[in-house]
């Protein structure tokens, strides 16, 4: 049986012409439910002949059909942010896009919520520098939750701390910072397995 219904040439011309070929996107449902079946057959043919472009798009194509069918409730939500984010690991520059946006946005943030803290007693590390805070010191906090692992991001936390809420970090600010951290620890990850997919032999 084909996988998409195709007109035979020998009937008339006056056929009713055949359903086209449905154009997945990350928020459609698959009509059949043995789709998802098809294209994971079709993927075990491709990583058998270690085809692994198109082991990948039958992947993926596999998850959409599965979507709405297997794949129900918060877990279809989870696939469809997959696909939004990363087209399903095929893709450098959405995460990479996205960590630009959760940068810049946080910055925005942690630039705004410094205002109550404007005027209060400068700290003792910034007594040797510079005491007037710039957005460049939110853009610094702001990346030094997006990686924290980097030897040198601590120290430029402190100093971004202590220049914006002078030493002290507020509830709301400490609760962004998880938020920022866990969102950008995806990204990171969904960058690396891009990157992964695109140069595996």
């Amino acid at each position: 049986m084909p996988l998409w219904p195709h007109l035979d040439r020998s009937q008339k011309s006056n056929t009713l012409p055949p359903k086209p070929k449905p154009k997945w996107s990350w928020y459609k449902i698959a009509d059949e439910r043995e789709d998802s079946q098809r294209f994971r057959r079709l993927k075990e043919l491709a990583v058998s002949n270690r085809n692994h472009t198109k082991a990948l798009e039958f992947h993926a194509l596999e998850l959409q059909a599965a979507r709405g069918h297997d794949v129900t409730g918060f877990t279809a939500w989870l696939h469809r942010l997959y696909a939004l984010t990363s087209d399903y690991g095929r893709s450098v520059v959405r995460p990479a896009v996205g960590l630009a946006v959760c940068w810049g946005v946080f910055a925005a943030l942690f630039w705004d919520l410094r205002e109550p803290f404007i005027g209060l007693p400068e700290t003792v590390a910034t007594r040797v520098g510079d005491t007037t805070p710039s957005i460049w010191a939110a853009m610094s906090y702001s990346a030094s939750n997006m990686f924290a692992f980097i030897p040198t991001g601590g120290a430029a936390r402190q100093q971004a701390v202590d220049l914006l809420f002078r030493g002290f970090l507020p509830w709301d600010v400490i609760f962004l910072s998880g938020v920022q951290t866990l969102l950008s620890g995806v990204l990171l990850f969904l960058l690396g397995l891009g990157l992964r997919n695109m140069f595996r032999v």
